[in-house]
């Protein structure tokens, strides 16, 4: 056969070499370990989307690891925060959704977000949280959120509250989450 053929995986390093000619010229290829880690970061923004290759990276190797992850674990349901090994990756996180479900109708709101969110709710636990995201939460649940003003007061970083179909008991509740 007349075609040479190599595989190159940047990630991993690994060549699989055919012949020698191939050998030649794969030995000319630039490893990642070169680069400065600014610009492999910069490349793994591009990814971000991705969670699927970012997970893939981030278990490739340790410099990887440590790129991947805070694109990996940015954006967080409040839901996921009662996994057990979850509580070094909740530094990473920058947008917190609370959105209620259908299927969480099983409990009253209050219950869910007394045993899942309010543990962990404060600045030193989520110092990078930037954006807060509320959909769907009825009246207790907007009641029990408003009176975390001391909590919410903690993150330095959040700037943008978004909330969508907002049931309250007052104007007070919403006034005071917005407030905190």
């Amino acid at each position: 056969d007349d075609h040479h053929w190599c595989v190159h995986w940047y990630i991993t390093q690994e060549v699989i070499v055919n012949n020698s000619l191939c050998q030649r010229h794969c030995s000319t290829m630039v490893s990642y370990r070169n680069l400065p880690t600014q610009l492999l970061e910069h490349i793994v923004v591009f990814l971000h989307d991705d969670t699927r290759t970012l997970r893939d990276l981030s278990l490739s190797c340790r410099v990887f690891d440590v790129i991947a992850k805070p694109h990996l674990f940015s954006v967080f349901d409040f839901r996921n925060l009662v996994v057990a090994d979850i509580k070094p990756f909740l530094y990473f996180i920058r947008q917190l959704n609370i959105v209620w479900s259908t299927d969480m109708l099983k409990e009253g709101e209050s219950v869910v977000l007394n045993r899942s969110l309010i543990p962990n709710l404060s600045g030193e636990v989520m110092p990078r949280l930037e954006t807060l995201v509320v959909v769907g939460i009825g009246g207790s649940g907007s009641t029990l959120l408003s009176c975390q003003e001391p909590r919410f007061s903690s993150f330095s970083a959040l700037r943008f509250l978004d909330l969508q179909d907002l049931h309250c008991h007052s104007f007070r509740d919403v006034q005071a989450l917005i407030c905190a």
